[in-house]
């Protein structure tokens, strides 16, 4: 069987034409053989449509839309939708096909659930694998890894997989960049223990703060990638699947290695076009002065849209150095290009010597605020996640519609522009030297070099956001204990300052500082405690102890003792915790273990 993607950047609710646009693609397919296309999670209704899902007027133009790809595709369709029904966003993919749309999660639910009823099983139907036939081919349909995992383990017999993941780039993620992370073993082992062909349909493109590389692609059981789609763009990509071969294929797609940092910037790239184009915007400005950060967005923004359409404005620095790298840059990347100074009474106000740091900055913003409102576009800001973790508190003046950079550390920052260079030397040797550290943390009592002690900064802000983790376990990590509790300080204190920005952002890491929120008003401090991992005795205890409880809440006809409260509470709180990370507290399922920190996997 032939089997087509459509990996489509398309805007979220243009219902309208990204129908007419599946339409042609099916024609396409259809011409090509192709008695299946598959299409990308966002294509119709986005990643997230949020409050746009209670709307009921936009949910019957949903189902017009369908029952248009019903009656107009020239070959079956699978298009996933996200909606909500009622119990938060659920991920369904339709198939669309003799004219008719079956919603095939909802369809395998019911299939489920009356043969549980039927056998009287106690297993969750809609837990359960989304199957369907086609052809004679028997499909599965995951959304994420949970899933994947779920077919590799057994959970269905079927001959293709067609994997719709919706979750964005993501950099901690080799496995989000889809297509090249195959090269580098990723998804390998899921299609041999599945025993099964995987179709993955990569979304592209930037979806508000989310960003999508495509990259989609058709893997083999036994390993070989029998069709590619580039990343970044749209593509139609078909391929011959034939579930009773063994292989070899004839002819495999020769995979090149993921490249971290070139993937990051072109994501970032992407995200920036699709942020400024899907709003019709004509422009953006950028503020230039020579620092790193500064010079990498305006990079970004002139690979994204084009010279004509990156307005600068090159305003005071703090040395005649900077400006010039300022200047260089405008001129290397042939952007237009405005001096800050004397362009009014703004400007001059803002040649003050007097001038405190946060005032200077509330001056520039509206000096870019004045250069945006000239060209119609939008302002860029230049802070990346570092300046965002551990800027001063204080809520500043900011008029930036876009952070491009908002989500990623210094540390990445200068990496990706060191590798833009490699392509074409845009961004001035000054500037990549212009390393600025925040003060009043203790860097500079750290031994080695800028650049030394800004891969320490970031690592430590990673270990607490990223993965969570408080001063303990990262001063566990042979991080500088008064430095780390710096860090940690000054990332809570600036919670109100982060919120009153709230400049959306392209999300490419694990976890943003926006999810990672603390309370504005906070007077708890975290601190070092020698007896942190003083003693892991009693778990058994613990557990035997939690385990009674449970089974008395389960089970309303026995009047079950209540166990004693003989466990040290700091070690129940962490138990509670990391069950409740694990899955909750389910009282409708007999295995009370079956998720959370004394699994039995």
């Amino acid at each position: 069987m032939r089997i087509s993607i459509a990996q489509m950047n398309t805007c979220t609710g243009d219902l309208d034409r990204t129908a007419g646009r599946i339409v042609e693609q099916s024609r396409a397919a259809e011409a090509q053989g192709s008695r299946l296309l598959v299409c990308p999670v966002p294509v119709l209704t986005g990643p997230d449509p949020g409050g746009l899902s209670e709307s009921e007027e936009y949910f019957l133009d949903l189902s017009r839309t369908l029952d248009r790809l019903a009656r107009e595709a020239a070959c079956p369709l699978v298009v996933p939708i996200v909606v909500d029904m009622g119990e938060g966003i659920t991920f369904e993919a339709v198939l669309v096909r003799d004219g008719k749309v079956v919603p095939l999660r909802l369809a395998s639910y019911l299939s489920a659930l009356s043969r549980s009823e039927a056998e009287e099983s106690d297993e969750d139907p809609y837990e359960g694998p989304v199957e369907f036939e086609h052809e004679g081919v028997s499909f599965g349909v995951a959304f994420d890894y949970a899933a994947l995992d779920d077919f590799s383990h057994g959970a269905g017999d079927v001959d293709v997989i067609i994997y719709l993941p919706f979750y964005c780039y993501n950099t901690d993620d080799e496995a989000s960049a889809l297509g090249p992370s195959v090269a580098d073993g990723c998804f390998l082992r899921d299609a041999a223990d599945a025993n099964a062909w995987i179709v993955c349909a990569g979304p592209v493109g930037g979806y508000d703060e989310r960003v999508f590389t495509g990259g989609s692609f058709v893997l083999a059981p036994w390993g070989e990638v029998a069709a590619l789609a580039p990343s970044f763009e749209e593509a139609l990509l078909g391929c011959d699947v034939d579930p009773v071969s063994e292989g070899p294929l004839a002819e495999p797609v020769q995979m090149a290695s993921y490249q971290r940092s070139r993937h990051l910037w072109d994501a970032l790239v992407l995200a920036t076009r699709d942020f400024v184009g899907k709003q019709g915007l004509p422009g953006v400005v950028v503020g230039l002065d020579g620092t790193l950060a500064s010079s990498v967005v305006a990079a970004l923004a002139v690979d994204a849209l084009g010279p004509t359409r990156v307005h600068g404005l090159v305003l005071p620095c703090p040395d005649d150095a900077s400006a010039a790298d300022a200047r260089t840059l405008a001129h290397d990347l042939r952007m237009d290009v405005r001096e800050a100074q004397g362009a009014g009474p703004l400007a001059s106000a803002l040649d003050g010597a007097s001038l405190d740091q946060d005032l200077r900055a509330d001056l520039a913003s509206a000096l870019l605020a004045l250069r945006a409102r000239e060209v119609g576009g939008i302002v860029l800001s230049s802070e990346d996640k570092t300046a965002s973790a551990l800027d001063p508190s204080r809520p500043c003046a900011r008029v930036a519609a876009f952070a491009p950079l908002g989500d990623v550390y210094r540390t990445d920052v200068a990496t990706i522009a060191r590798m833009r260079n490699a392509v074409s030397p845009v961004i001035p040797r000054g500037s990549l030297d212009r390393l600025r550290l925040p003060s009043g943390l203790g860097l500079e009592d750290i031994p080695g070099t800028p650049e030394s002690r800004l891969n320490e900064l970031d690592a430590l802000l990673l270990l607490h956001v990223e993965r969570g983790m408080g001063l303990s376990s990262i001063v566990e990590e042979r991080a500088n204990p008064e430095v780390a509790a710096a860090v940690l300080e000054r990332v809570c204190a600036g919670e109100l300052r982060r919120r009153s920005s709230g400049v959306p952002r392209p999300i490419v890491s694990d976890c943003t500082l926006s999810e990672r929120a603390w309370p504005i008003a906070l007077a708890w401090h975290d601190r070092v405690r020698p007896d942190w991992h003083a003693s892991a005795g009693g778990e058994q205890d613990l557990r035997a102890g939690i385990e009674a409880f449970m089974r008395q809440v389960v089970d309303e006809g026995s009047p079950a003792e209540r166990p004693e409260a003989a466990h040290d509470p700091a070690d129940l709180m962490a138990f509670l915790h990391d069950f409740a990370q694990g899955g909750g507290l389910r009282s409708d399922s007999q295995d009370l273990w079956g998720q959370g920190l004394f699994s039995d996997n």
